[in-house]
């Protein structure tokens, strides 16, 4: 998304030097109170402040590429601790140790208290001979939960139950499922938390291939597990201010594994405390990861909306609109600004990227920008609207200087006069004509180190 940035102010930056170098010849329109001079210096400088003005919003729009492999590290927690032998281990380091035997059940709960925190981790195992015959691994486990209560009122809960219907979270049964939550509550305000929030984790795990979630001493039985479900939602209050969920969209079922396979991740952010004018931001990503662990953005869909009520967009498209965009695809960025503010000096603002996306639509690296289109209308002041087009010849990869193209530039006012400014460029060379108001023509040729009229 930093195309916009490196590619069109390298474009462009001639074209400042065009509305700087031909000042002299300005255009006067009649003498109507509401004319104004429309001189091919002032049309170059609406170029330059209107592509600045889209870069800025297109900055504050840039969602970074949510990895799915990072959950993989959620898929072994807190299952780590899934035997009772390792919770059994415990009780020499812990604080208080207790044992209840309730019906052909077992609850184990170990107490931990450090300077920070009182901990509590319970887990309940079936009655039988696996429970003490010193193997790690083999208990049947019903319920593990656990809870820090730390001194700064911070607050922390989390539990696995079993989700694939034997009753038995660690069971033999294949296709073993275990659902994980894990949820941190603020009482108190700390390091920028501020008291009410709470945040929750939920994971649902699969066994893999082997049918074992491993332990703390069998981590190479975690390599497989896979993920079915995951979530992260944050809440102020009882509102939803944010939220991370992974979807499958492969039909396969799993959200997130080492292995081939789609998923979307939908992202919402309300009140940003980065961005104190911004109300909230959404993002929706189409993610394929590869059997190497590779992944690839194929569809990508983002919005911002500020207190004022404007709407910033982001979304991509192929040749033939299509929002997935495929290896070998063109694809088309939008850039979309709207705003119903009656305060808001401008209305609409489209800017269109034609882009080679190359391996990944949001790694710029291997991209090849071909052509630009941008369009914007205005509520007030003395510009109505305006359009732009830029085509690179040839297409310009991430942040090479151009060598040659086109550009068309046409300026409508408010005072119904329009303007135009065309042209080509070559490396050291921009040849341009600019076309005011009342048909007068300026034919202009720059050469690096030169002016030429």
């Amino acid at each position: 998304m930093k195309y916009f940035s490196t590619t069109i102010f390298a474009a462009l930056c001639t074209l400042i030097l065009f509305g700087c170098t031909i000042n002299p010849f300005s255009v006067k329109t009649d003498d109507r109170e509401d004319d104004f001079e429309i001189t091919a210096e002032s049309v170059g400088t609406l170029v330059f402040q209107s592509i600045d003005e889209m870069q800025s919003t297109v900055d504050n729009l840039s969602v970074q590429n949510p990895a799915s492999a990072n959950l993989m590290s959620l898929s072994s927690f807190p299952l780590v601790s899934l035997d009772a032998q390792a919770v059994l281990g415990k009780k020499s380091a812990s604080g208080g140790f207790n044992i209840d035997t309730i019906d052909g059940r077992i609850k184990i709960t170990v107490t931990t208290s450090t300077l920070l925190y009182s901990k509590y981790d319970t887990i309940e195992v079936l009655m039988d001979g696996t429970v003490f015959d010193g193997v790690e691994g083999n208990e049947s486990i019903i319920d593990f939960r656990g809870a820090k209560n730390y001194k700064n009122g911070t607050l922390e809960y989390y539990k696995i139950k079993d989700s694939d219907g034997d009753g038995i979270i660690n069971g033999t049964l294949p296709h073993q499922k275990a659902l994980l939550t894990i949820q941190t509550v603020y009482t108190k305000s700390v390091l920028g938390h501020p008291a009410g929030e709470s945040v929750k984790t939920l994971i649902e795990v699969g066994a893999g291939k082997d049918n074992k979630f491993g332990s703390e001493t069998d981590t190479a039985a975690q390599a497989d597990n896979l993920i079915f479900e995951a979530s992260w939602i944050k809440i102020q209050n009882s509102d939803t201010v944010a939220y991370v969920l992974f979807e499958d969209a492969d039909g396969d079922g799993v959200v997130a594994a080492g292995c081939i396979g789609t998923i979307d991740v939908r992202i919402l952010q309300r009140h940003n405390p980065l961005k104190p004018l911004v109300e909230y931001e959404k993002a929706s990503l189409r993610i394929e990861r590869d059997s190497s662990g590779k992944e690839r953005t194929v569809r990508i869909g983002i919005e911002e909306k500020l207190l004022t009520g404007r709407l910033n967009r982001i979304w991509a498209v192929d040749q033939t609109g299509d929002s997935t965009i495929d290896p070998g695809d063109t694809a088309f960025i939008h850039f979309a600004t709207n705003s119903p503010a009656v305060d808001d000096s401008e209305i609409t603002a489209h800017a269109i990227l034609k882009v080679d996306p190359g391996e990944n639509l949001t790694d710029s690296s291997d991209n090849l920008l071909i052509e630009i289109q941008l369009e914007k209308s205005f509520r007030s002041g003395r510009l109505d609207s305006l359009q732009f087009h830029c085509v690179f010849d040839p297409p310009l990869s991430h942040g090479e200087s151009p060598r040659g193209g086109s550009f068309e530039f046409k300026a409508m006012f408010r005072n119904g006069k329009t303007a135009t400014l065309d042209g080509s460029f070559e490396v050291g060379v921009i040849k341009a004509t600019f076309t005011g108001p009342e048909g007068n023509v300026v034919e202009v040729t720059l050469r690096e180190g030169e002016n030429q009229l």
